[in-house]
């Protein structure tokens, strides 16, 4: 029978293999993609999002209308037709536009486009057989970039009346605009690595670092969310709320100064620390590079960000961008941010992604090799990272990244919570840090509640089995508080930010009815347990060899050690998060709002959906077949 010795030895060849194939296909894109960067550095990000996205005939017409359309103005998009330009996405174009209010007609309303034309609005020409064809007699309205495309103006109009997009004149001067989104960064994430110093104890300062960043970034973007519910413009709720944020930093760390025996912060870099450095920072040359270019970036993410800084919180995320579901609000708070304070010429919020990816790593590679050999934990946490969804997501400003980090580090320090070898302090400091971990997991995505509810309930379930009889109801209360009270606030408050729109509530209503009556909706539950495996958890161009890689762990741990394994808690929230989210997408099989069916959730995101799930089972299955023992220590 194989040793569990060669089955480490084979396992580790086969992920060195697989991980330099991913990096292999990397590097194919990261070629192009950076050519292309560097022909257009000295461009707006709105140009060179324009760029990537569409084509540079569509980002010099959105360069032309900046120009000629005044930022006040209201911009009438016509009717598409049965193949449109993204040009004709309204939610598209209120990004590109931004600030101008974007309206659109609508196919079949032939009077929309001639009514429109006796107003103030600026019209554009996107297709001048369609429009204005024979509407006009005064050419002296027509303002034409191109052959294909132009501006009707008002009646009364001036060219030029806009303002022209700024343009970099040097590199120098890019690096310039850098400099003060990156000290706002640095210094929320000193405030937050400062405020872990004492609950942390020994755990190495980089790691420490990661979870300081993700902590600060979630407790500032909470901390606005409140500020605005009592009132204050978005403006000033981003300020006092950076304040308030580094205050309460230096507050958690004076109050936990009495945590006994904390030994002094490791600091020590190794090859892979810096080669997760490279990696994020490549990443991050094409994220600020490319600009907000893929998908719902520029149709959720972005204009809802925009939108905030122009209107405020309700208004912003109610009438910018596209409207599916009601999101949490974390991302669209950053976006905003940066785009109210920097003006977002590089974009500098598209630094945050990547950097949530390094957190990621460093968090990862010293959870793994705190137990597991040190080439083994990095080579370990290189093949997740290198998976090809992930790097599209530290690319983009999707909440999906920033979901699996928190939820991961939730569930690495849920894990001391019930290490019998911490003291009743340190075991009630883990249990409110990942309650509030799971805090903001839920506060980035729509199934971010479940997944972390879910996560939370198994932290409690093993704690509760462990904890001395004395102490449970205190570790439980400050485990369920942080994350009840603020997920309750949520929950309760949403609706005044998006307009009492339950599309939720009106699915599970749908379901429960419809099941009632005997229709279970077998069918779309086989489907979606079947596009899992097929497209979703095996599919190489999204996970690479994540998939198969789990697979092979799973396998091993069974084939080595079936009677000793032990679950630990990464494995469990894994395993329960990846049938919540099936259990998940089953539910909208149910969908009566025609926003998005099963179908539409299943392609557009299964596959990031399970990233929180797949990255814990990984880490977890890591640690059970590559160290000597299936116990999990102390995270700190």
């Amino acid at each position: 029978m194989i040793s569990k010795k060669q089955l480490r030895s084979l396992f580790l060849l086969a992920l060195a293999l697989g991980t330099v194939y991913q990096l292999w296909i990397f590097f194919q894109g990261y070629q192009g993609d950076i050519t292309r960067i560097w022909k257009s550095a000295g461009q707006h990000a709105l140009w060179r999002s324009a760029n990537f996205t569409i084509n540079q005939e569509a980002a010099d017409y959105i360069a032309f209308v900046h120009e000629h359309v005044p930022p006040e103005a209201q911009i009438v998009l016509p009717a598409s037709d049965s193949t449109p330009s993204p040009l004709y996405r309204t939610p598209l174009m209120q990004f590109y536009l931004f600030p101008r209010e974007v309206l659109n007609c609508i196919r079949g309303d032939d009077g929309c486009l001639s009514n429109f034309s006796r107003t103030d609005a600026y019209i554009l020409i996107l297709d001048p057989g369609t429009f204005p064809g024979d509407l006009t007699e005064d050419n002296s309205r027509l303002l034409m970039h191109s052959n294909a495309l132009g501006i009707y103006l008002p009646a009364v109009a001036e060219p030029g009346a806009g303002t022209a997009l700024p343009v970099f004149q040097s590199f120098a001067a890019m690096a310039l605009q850098a400099v003060a989104p990156v000290l706002s960064l640095l210094l929320l994430t000193s405030f937050g690595t400062l405020a872990l110093t004492n609950i942390l104890g020994n755990m190495q300062i980089l790691a420490r670092g990661a979870i300081g960043y993700g902590s600060a970034l979630g407790l500032y973007s909470v901390l606005v969310y409140l500020l605005s519910l009592l009132g204050l413009s978005f403006g000033n709720a981003t300020l006092i709320g950076y304040i308030l944020a580094g205050l309460l930093c230096l507050a958690i760390y004076w109050f936990t100064r009495p945590l006994p025996s904390v030994p002094a912060p490791q600091f020590s870099i190794d090859i892979w620390h810096i080669l997760f450095v490279a990696l994020s920072g490549l990443l991050m040359l094409t994220a600020v590079g490319k600009g907000f270019f893929f998908g719902d970036e520029m149709v959720l993410w972005g204009p809802k960000g925009y939108g905030i800084a122009e209107a405020g919180l309700s208004a912003g995320v109610s009438n910018w961008g596209t409207s599916t579901i009601d999101y949490p609000l974390h991302n669209f708070i950053l976006i905003g941010t940066f785009k109210q304070w920097f003006g977002e010429l590089l974009p500098a919020s598209k630094m945050m992604f990547p950097l949530y990816l390094l957190s990621l790593m460093f968090l990862g590679y010293e959870f793994l090799r705190q137990r597991i050999p040190k080439h083994s934990a990095g080579l370990s946490v290189l093949a997740v990272a290198t998976a090809p969804v992930v790097i599209r997501h530290a690319e983009t400003s999707y909440a999906n990244l920033p979901n699996s980090f928190s939820f991961v580090a939730a569930t690495i320090i849920g894990m001391a919570a019930f290490d019998k070898e911490n003291n009743f302090n340190k075991k009630l400091a883990s249990s409110i840090l990942a309650s509030f971990l799971f805090t903001f997991a839920m506060w980035t995505r729509p199934e971010g509640i479940a997944l972390s509810a879910l996560g939370l309930l198994f932290v409690l379930l093993m704690g509760w089995w462990q904890w001395d009889m004395g102490h449970r109801k205190q570790l439980a209360l400050a485990l369920l508080a942080p994350f009840g009270l603020f997920t309750g606030l949520w929950l309760g408050t949403s609706n005044l930010i998006y307009a009492g729109d339950l599309r939720a509530g009106a699915t599970l209503s749908e379901m429960f009815n419809q099941m009632l009556t005997g229709d279970l909706h077998l069918y779309e539950l086989a489907t979606t347990i079947s596009f899992f495996f097929t497209d979703a958890f095996y599919s190489f161009k999204d996970w690479g060899i994540l998939g198969f890689g789990i697979t092979l762990l799973l396998l091993a741990v069974l084939i080595t050690q079936r009677s000793a394994f032990k679950m630990n808690l990464l494995i469990a929230n894994g395993l329960i998060t990846t049938a919540a989210v099936i259990g998940l997408l089953y539910i909208t099989s149910y969908n009566v709002t025609g926003a998005c069916d099963l179908s539409c959730y299943l392609t557009g995101g299964m596959h990031r959906f399970i990233m929180p799930a797949m990255t814990a089972l990984w880490l977890g299955l890591c640690v059970t077949l590559l160290s000597d023992t299936s116990t999990v220590q102390n995270p700190s």
